[in-house]
Parts: structure tokens; C-alpha cells; sequence
């Protein structure tokens, strides 16, 4: 019995993943015949092709949900259509949806329907911009590093110290203001429910340096950064020691901005404390807190 049950259930799996309707598909309409039971307004296959249309509404609404920006910027129906591409290589694996997208920016690279190069690069940096919202909002969280210990540091400890940033902090570069479609898809609202949507959706091109954290209440915030304080945060993120971190920020750049640059470093780390970046200052690796 509970093999009959196992592979009735393994083929009911299959034949709802299929995107085109069972009512006539040879390879699972005559077991669907079999095994659904029907009723007066509806025959076998119908009655199991309601279920496979709800697999599919459902895994779709998702992808909304997870990628409103993607969604805006393609327009409902090329997003659609990236949405079916997708859930056919990337069919459900995991029991919680929170995993559904973990190959969208994979997939929106190799997807080859979009209406022009220009969409297609906009959509993959997106599609990167959104996904990092997921190990964001659910990672674990730490506690920023209490100011009075910072400041308790001796001048020569700094020398020797190591700031360490929060493990869910993301720094991203990319190639267009994703922000701004991210935040015009939240001002416009969903797609599917007939917004009016400006004729370009497109972000702009140009070089943007992102900061991606997850604030009070689970709220993500995104921000903008300037190149030398995006240069020293992302060098403090692989660990390097400060000293060695500004230096290696300096070195990328102009020599214009490098003159400004320790002016700057004061403000930048008051911001990152303000906004629970660091959670704590190591030196020669043996942690303040301890």
C-alpha cells in the first residue's frame, strides 16, 4: 500500500509541474484517467489540471513577490515569460518557497527572450539586487558592537586592529541604479493589477556601489555608497586590518578623492556604528569583547 501511495504521488508531483495542460497530454493523461477521481461537472483530467494551474499561479506569485523590481523593469508579460523559463530548469526543490528564487540571477543571465541587450543587463543586475534580500532578511542577527568599548581603545591598539563588520552586511557593485527601479516598483505597485507604468523602466546606466543591511523590524535597507567608503568597508569585509584597510582603499582612488579621504574615515565609521555595521574590533585577532 504504501509503495502504490509513494509513486501515486511521485506521478501527481510530476504531472503538476507540467506548465502545458493535462487534459491532453499523453504522458500522464491516462494514469490522471486512472487515479483522480472526477466528479459530474468535471472529468479526471480536469479536475487534476485545476491543481497543476495552482502549482504554477502560486510558484509565479512568488517570483513576484521576491523580484517586484525585476517584474517592473521587464513588464508583466516578458516577466511571465521569464518566470516559466525559469520554474521549468528550476522546478520547486525545497520545502519552503524562501528557496524558490536561489538561481533567479543564474537563470536571468542565461535567458535569451529578452526584447533587447540593454533589458537583458538591467534585468541581471536586478535580479542580483533582489536576490541578496533573502539571506538578509532571515540570517542570523548580532548585536552591534557596544561604542564605550571602541572607544576605550588605546591609540597604539589601532595600529593592531581589526574591524569586523556584520556577517549579513552585503556590498555589491553594479552597473545600474537598481535602487531607483526597485523603489518605482514599490511606488507603482504590482504589475499583474494594472498599474500604469511608465514607458521606461529601464535604470540608468551607471556605476553604483550598494550597502544591503537588515535594520529594525526586518526592514531592508539599501543605500548608496561613496567609492572610498565602499572600497574600505568591502577590504574590512575579508578581514584585512585597518591600517592595511584604508591603505588598500587609497590605492583605487583618484588622486583627488584620495586627498579627501581620511577627512571622510571619522564620519563613515560614526554611520556604520549609527547603523550596526560593526559588531566588534579585534586586536591581533583576540576579540575586545572578550
Amino acid at each position: 500500500m504504501g509503495t502504490r501511495l509513494d509513486e501515486t504521488q511521485k506521478l501527481f508531483g510530476r504531472a503538476f509541474a507540467q506548465f502545458d495542460s493535462l487534459i491532453d497530454n499523453t504522458e500522464f493523461g491516462e494514469a490522471v484517467d486512472e487515479l483522480a477521481a472526477g466528479n459530474e461537472r468535471l472529468t479526471p483530467r480536469q479536475q487534476a489540471d485545476i491543481y497543476r494551474e495552482q502549482f504554477w499561479l502560486r510558484h509565479r506569485d512568488v517570483l513576484y513577490d521576491d523580484y517586484p523590481a525585476l517584474s517592473y523593469v521587464l513588464g508583466e508579460e516578458a516577466f511571465e515569460d521569464l518566470c516559466r523559463g525559469y520554474l521549468v530548469a528550476h522546478p520547486p526543490s525545497s520545502y519552503t518557497l524562501r528557496d524558490l528564487g536561489h538561481a533567479m540571477p543564474q537563470y536571468a543571465s542565461r535567458h535569451d527572450k529578452y526584447a533587447s541587450d540593454a533589458i537583458k543587463a538591467a534585468a541581471i543586475d536586478v535580479a542580483r539586487f533582489e536576490h541578496s534580500f533573502v539571506d538578509v532578511f532571515d540570517g542570523e542577527h548580532r548585536e552591534p558592537l557596544a561604542a564605550d568599548l571602541a572607544s576605550a581603545l588605546a591609540p597604539e591598539d589601532w595600529a593592531k586592529a581589526t574591524i569586523v563588520l556584520h556577517p549579513l552586511l552585503k556590498l555589491m557593485e553594479f552597473q545600474h541604479a537598481v535602487y531607483a527601479a526597485r523603489n518605482a516598483a514599490c511606488d507603482h505597485g504590482d504589475i499583474r493589477h494594472g498599474s500604469e507604468l511608465p514607458e521606461d523602466r529601464l535604470p540608468k546606466a551607471a556605476r553604483t556601489q550598494m550597502a544591503i543591511w537588515r535594520g529594525d523590524e526586518l526592514k531592508i535597507i539599501y543605500r548608496t555608497m561613496d567609492h572610498g567608503a565602499f572600497e574600505l568597508a568591502r577590504a574590512l569585509q575579508a578581514g584585512t586590518r585597518l591600517v592595511e584597510a584604508c591603505d588598500e582603499a587609497a590605492d583605487q582612488l583618484s588622486a583627488q578623492d584620495r586627498e579627501q579621504f581620511a577627512a571622510k574615515l571619522g564620519g563613515w565609521f560614526r554611520l556604520w556604528g549609527n547603523r550596526g555595521w560593526i559588531v566588534d574590533v579585534s586586536i591581533d585577532g583576540r576579540s575586545i569583547t572578550e
